[in-house]
């Protein structure tokens, strides 16, 4: 089944503006962004675009989650990132003028706005804000380096996993007015397992390690974390301010 191309609504009326580079335009730039966009909702399963096509531009995520997933020269697959709503994607290689270096799957149903390149050349020499924007997002993003750290052979599994909800925790997770995270993962476990290149045999036998250690709690795709500074402490990893 194709995509559904959904109904048109302004920019600037989108819940997730605010937090997307777009909201530093002005309202002409905004309208120019209404008048080329397009949005489109996909399944899950379906791709929004596929590695190696050539980049015409830029996708900002309305809702749900995507998974871009990078093919090596065998075929084999390693999942890298999960981007959630209110992030752009599409950047790195439209701004590159590369072919694009992973395929976006929706992990969820999604709803997507593309915008053109040709709008948004013309929106960055009209106002420079937008390429400070993207510029930002360039520069806190880390891409596939962070691919490579979690599937680092030279860190045990459990230790690759507890990475790994780190990384996830602002995309998937919500904290408890008792401290608790609790994870609502749009990931299967054979996809949590290619991202920290484990097999999933080894992956049961981590989610059952931290069961029986009462660390985590684990029912379908929901993770509890009772104590999050007690599991990421054990590892080392210290939870930004803002978290605690």
């Amino acid at each position: 089944m194709a995509p559904i191309t959904k109904q048109r609504k302004q920019c600037s009326q989108c819940w997730v503006h605010a937090r997307t580079e777009w909201s530093v335009l002005s309202e002409a730039g905004v309208k120019k962004i209404d008048a080329a966009r397009r949005s489109v909702q996909y399944r899950p399963g379906e791709s929004i675009f596929h590695q190696h096509e050539r980049s015409h531009g830029v996708y900002c995520l309305e809702s749900g989650h995507l998974l871009l997933r990078h093919f090596d020269v065998f075929g084999e697959q390693t999942n890298f990132q999960v981007v959630k709503y209110g992030e752009t994607l599409g950047w790195r290689s439209f701004f590159a003028e590369r072919p694009h270096a992973a395929t976006a799957i929706a992990l969820t149903r999604c709803d997507v706005c593309f915008v053109p390149g040709r709008v948004i050349n013309e929106c960055i020499a009209r106002e420079p804000a937008l390429a400070h924007a993207f510029l930002k997002t360039i520069a806190l993003d880390r891409g596939p380096y962070e691919a490579l750290m979690l599937r680092s052979p030279k860190l045990p599994a459990r230790v690759r996993f507890v990475y790994l909800l780190l990384y996830l925790r602002n995309r998937c997770a919500n904290r408890t007015r008792r401290g608790m995270l609790v994870y609502d993962l749009p990931l299967q476990r054979q996809d949590i397992a290619s991202m920290i290149g484990i097999r999933s045999e080894t992956l049961s036998r981590v989610i059952h390690d931290l069961e029986r250690e009462k660390l985590a709690r684990f029912k379908g795709r929901q993770i509890t974390v009772p104590d999050p500074e007690k599991l990421f402490g054990m590892f080392g990893i210290k939870l930004p301010a803002e978290d605690l």
